[in-house]
Order: C-alpha cells, then structure tokens, then sequence
C-alpha cells in the first residue's frame, strides 16, 4: 500500500524588499505541542501543525520570499481568553512561516520579539518583517572605548 504524504509546500514568489516594514496578519498559531506529535520516536508535524500550515498558506498568496535576516515582532492576539504560555506559540508561527515560503529559513531570525495583544473571535497572529542590521544590540552591550 503506497504511504500517504501530505506536504504543503509553496514556491516562493521573488525576493522581499526590507527597506521597509513587511507586515502579515496570519491565523493564530496552534502550541508546538499540538503543532508536532511523536511517531514511533521520531518528531513530526502532527495534523493540527499540517492544518495550520494549509491555512498560512491559503492566507498569503503570492507573497515574496524573505532571504535576509530579520527583526521579527509578533502580536499574538488569542481567540479566547484561556490561560497560555507565550512562548509555546513562537516556535510553531516560525517553522509554519519557513515551511510554507514566507522567510527562507527561520534560521534568518536574528531577533523575535511576541507579546500577547486583545481576545480576537478565531485569533490572530500580527506578523511585522523589519531588516536586521545588529546595530542596536551592539551599541547596547558593547564596552564604552576606551579613553
């Protein structure tokens, strides 16, 4: 019996242009628990994660193909009020964006900030793309030179 595959997957449309802020409003992200499932001891995207992915998919048609690195910031806005861990949904918005063609590898994530926003009916993840350049984090932490 041939095994049934279910890969939803997107060719990338062109290259993004950072120079200025790329926003995305995407269906709120189910927990990295639900979005993978263990298989005979391997890790895999479970149905909620391929379900998720579809819908990331159907939501950005046609959208071009992040292949620098990136300041992300996410306002994950719930669909109910129940009590969540923040940071159980970052990881599964990421793989969900690189594996559907919306930034290359999330490896390109150089910087990620999530925050909760308001109860939304269905939920929402707002998504904001801005160009890295380290400048910020360098100035911040970097010894004052010397004298």
């Amino acid at each position: 019996m041939p095994r049934k595959t279910a890969i939803h997957v997107r060719v990338p449309q062109g290259v993004a242009d950072l120079s200025e802020p790329i926003f995305y409003d995407l269906p709120f992200p189910p927990s990295v628990n639900a979005y993978y499932r263990m298989f005979r001891g391997i890790m895999t995207i479970g149905p909620r994660g391929r379900e998720y992915k579809l819908s990331v998919i159907n939501d950005t048609p046609d959208v071009p193909c992040i292949r620098e690195p990136v300041i992300v910031i996410v306002t994950l806005h719930p669909p109910t009020l129940a009590k969540r861990d923040l940071d159980n949904f970052s990881k599964a918005l990421f793989d969900a964006m690189a594996d559907t063609g919306i930034i290359e590898n999330d490896l390109l994530i150089r910087e990620s900030h999530v925050r909760w926003g308001q109860k939304v009916p269905g939920g929402l993840a707002a998504v904001c793309f801005r160009r890295w350049d380290g400048g910020f984090w360098d100035r911040l932490f970097d010894p004052a030179p010397a004298i």
